[in-house]
């Protein structure tokens, strides 16, 4: 209108219904009447009574002033509704894929709420449990889910279809999944069903977060030894490539990602064979495993220690179960400040991402204090029984089985130009292979059984850095490549449960 009123200018009159028809905002009420009347028109009301005159004036500001302060107030009314409708775990807006607004009569009284889409959801479980691998982009993702069925729903302005490459981004982010409502920076406790576990959610924001950083950017997985493969020099994890010859001929081999990559390092691992690598890994796997004898030895060792680690678990158990009252209670005392602007948001939400942090860390100790003892036992016999018969089936078994059992065997697994593998032991076999076991266990018996040894369950750096070489030793010193040490008896079983 404004555009017509500057070229033609051949409109005497512009009629409103009320001035708040107009604009809501007086800045822009100014904004607009004055283009109106450089364009030689006058505006004029059809229920109020306004004009040129001092007093049509004065009505026009007052009115439009009041239009103002009736939607500010009215967006303030309605933040704060949303803002009590999140406290109280409610869904402001439309729910995300996986769920659906509904409705529901409580009490003669019709009430919204939001359900678990039944439809949808286990493509969303899905997505979560495949990108956590690691093995996933989510390019690769967004073509899957789409292959998969699984579309958005309709909306007035946008039919029902395939999610875009955003969106499954935005999905995976969206702690709303865990049961988690986010409103104005903060988070609270939603009333709908979560989708996947704290946990694996978790996961998935670890490798989300390590390729946003440029750690690690996963293409198409085309060998079963593709992500555990590293350089033995440097470091660097090796890339899989295939080259054809002039015949057509494919040349399947292995290379150093420090060498070959953007960032080169002047690694001197050169092209690797594929052949040769899958046979210097199945090689290695020989010298995997326990000899019959030990087995019985470590079983009854590592048992004896569990009888007298199990009485003494009650101690923590009571620790943890006050410290996550204690973040409960720091939980609600960071929301009433916030609420009452003495903190900020970004304070905010640091403070809620420590908390969380700090609460999965006691839920895991309590939840490894809290394994019953025979499944500790039967977590020791699987782990012993893969030791004695997983040389045998890694031979026989197909790629994708192997595959399995390297990602469940070992940390990474090292590759020299001479074509020799080495493996990091991931836990517990990594201390269950310790030479020094023994020890470790006679000495962790005796300090259990003196007293001295109350300390809470170590956290996950010290079940991670347990890891152990089977082969050749490192010459420079690397806490990830010394051997595995005995922390204690829940870590040495608790990770095989």
């Amino acid at each position: 209108m404004l555009q017509r009123l500057r070229i033609a200018q051949d409109v005497d009159y512009v009629i409103v219904h009320k001035v708040d028809r107009l604009a809501r905002s007086r800045e822009d009420d100014v904004a607009i009447v004055m283009e109106i009347r450089q364009a030689g028109a006058r505006v004029v009301s059809a229920t109020e009574n306004i004009d040129d005159t001092p007093s049509g004036k004065l009505l026009h500001g007052i009115m439009a002033t009041i239009a103002e302060f009736y939607s500010s107030n009215l967006s303030a009314e309605a933040r704060k509704g949303m803002e009590q409708k999140a406290r109280v775990g409610g869904t402001v807006g439309r729910a995300p894929v996986g769920y659906r607004n509904s409705r529901a009569e409580i009490e003669g009284r019709e009430v919204r709420t939001v359900v678990v889409d039944e439809a949808r959801a286990p493509h969303v479980r899905w997505a979560f449990e495949q990108f956590a691998t690691g093995e996933w982009t989510v390019s690769q993702m967004t073509e899957e889910l789409a292959d998969r069925g699984l579309t958005g729903r309709a909306t007035r302005r946008y039919p029902e279809g395939p999610l875009s490459r955003s969106r499954v981004h935005k999905m995976l982010r969206n702690p709303y999944y865990l049961g988690i409502v986010t409103y104005n920076g903060a988070q609270f406790a939603g009333r709908h069903d979560p989708i996947v576990s704290e946990e694996l959610f978790e996961e998935v924001q670890a490798v989300l977060s390590q390729r946003s950083v440029g750690q690690q950017r996963p293409v198409r997985r085309t060998h079963y030894l593709k992500g555990i493969l590293s350089c033995g020099h440097c470091g660097s994890r090796l890339g899989y490539s295939i080259n054809r010859g002039k015949g057509g001929t494919a040349y399947p081999y292995f290379f150093c990602l420090g060498r070959h990559g953007r960032r080169r390092n002047g690694c001197e691992l050169p092209y690797l064979p594929a052949e040769r690598v899958e046979d210097a890994v199945a090689e290695h796997w020989t010298k995997v495993g326990l000899d019959p004898k030990d087995v019985e030895r470590i079983r009854q060792e590592v048992s004896d220690l569990i009888e007298i680690a199990f009485d003494r678990h009650r101690k923590e158990i009571e620790a943890q179960e006050g410290r996550l009252l204690r973040l409960e209670a720091e939980e609600a005392k960071l929301l009433k400040a916030y609420y009452a602007d003495a903190v900020s948001t970004s304070l905010m939400q640091s403070e809620q991402v420590r908390i969380r942090r700090e609460r999965q860390a006691a839920q895991a100790i309590l939840d490894a204090r809290r394994v019953g003892r025979d499944a500790m036992l039967q977590a020791l016999d699987y782990a012993l029984e893969n030791l004695l018969r997983c040389t045998a089936l890694y031979r026989s078994s197909g790629d994708q089985v192997r595959r399995d059992l390297c990602f469940a065997m070992f940390d990474r697994i090292e590759i020299r130009a001479e074509g020799d593998a080495c493996a990091v032991l991931a836990e517990p076999y990594a201390q269950l292979l310790d030479p020094d076991l023994s020890d470790h266990l006679r000495r962790e018996r005796a300090m259990v059984v003196s007293g001295d040894a109350n300390a809470p369950v170590q956290d996950a750096d010290v079940v991670n850095g347990g890891g152990g070489v089977t082969s050749w030793p490192q010459p420079e010193v690397d806490g990830d490549l010394q051997p595995g040490r005995c922390s204690n008896v829940s870590v040495l079983v608790g990770v095989a449960v």
